[in-house]
């Protein structure tokens, strides 16, 4: 009983000198490999990615916690910050027309067209309201779900477009006249496809498309922000879609889905 009643002061008396303590700390957020740094390091979330004749990646996000929402890369390495904003809803083709999406819904996608940091979850839209894309010159694409980014292959001039259906892959379409699908790029069904629903093992399954292109030598550039924006990376390809290179940033903040939330 005596040795239980010292053993209890004791700890009292510890426990008051503990608390009594100044505490010198730092409290702050961490992302990717540095916070607040100049330095180079991938973005936490990528919403916009065009890419230039030589591979070059300009990116533009609504957020980074090392504070360079807008960035540029080129051949797995960041070159720096970017002097413009990324815009892959809007692009123009080998011939100087533009190409837009119309009526952007961006289903669990994470964008400052949704509102960050709001999500839209309800199925969507049809009819009027349902997204499409248009031509400059009148010409309309209307057969996608969700379309969700548009790029350019510089060498061929085809027109890629990121599906944000349950496909989850980019569709490949001739605009030299009447636009016209002639292939796909990515496993379908992306990061829900079979045999193993949500592995991340096989690059040519995609979740969360938000960016992409085509350099001069045809080489593909996809960029993902996951669902919604649980990663921000870009993957660049060979023509044959064989992996080049690739980056990741991470920003871990929200549970998966499941392929049933899909159309």
């Amino acid at each position: 009983m005596t040795k239980r009643f010292i053993l209890t002061i004791w700890l009292c008396v510890l426990a008051t000198f503990i608390h009594a303590q100044k505490l010198t700390y730092v409290s702050r957020a961490l992302g990717n490999t540095h916070y607040k740094c100049a330095g180079p390091h991938m973005q936490n979330h990528i919403v916009d990615m065009n890419v230039s004749g030589d591979g070059t990646c300009t990116t533009y996000s609504v957020w980074d916690e090392g504070f360079h929402p807008t960035g540029v890369y080129k051949d797995s390495a960041y070159v720096g910050k970017s002097k413009y904003t990324a815009n892959s809803k809007a692009v123009k083709d080998k011939s100087g027309k533009t190409w837009t999406i119309q009526n952007y819904y961006g289903r669990f996608l994470n964008s400052p067209l949704n509102s960050f940091p709001s999500f839209r979850t309800d199925p969507v839209p049809t009819g009027d309201d349902a997204p499409y894309i248009s031509c400059s010159d009148g010409r309309k694409i209307t057969s996608l779900v969700d379309p969700v980014a548009l790029g350019i292959n510089l060498k061929t001039g085809e027109l890629f477009v990121a599906d944000n259906s349950i496909d989850q892959n980019i569709k490949i379409f001739d605009i030299s006249e009447s636009p016209v699908q002639t292939g796909t790029f990515g496993k379908q069904g992306g990061i829900f496809s079979d045999p193993i629903s949500g592995s991340t093992s096989d690059m040519l399954r995609f979740r969360g498309v938000t960016g992409l292109g085509g350099d001069d030598d045809g080489n593909i550039y996809v960029a993902m922000d996951g669902f919604p924006g649980a990663e921000g990376s870009i993957r660049a390809f060979n023509p044959d879609g064989t992996l080049r290179w690739k980056m990741v940033g991470h920003f871990i903040c929200c549970g998966g889905l499941c392929r049933s939330g899909f159309t």
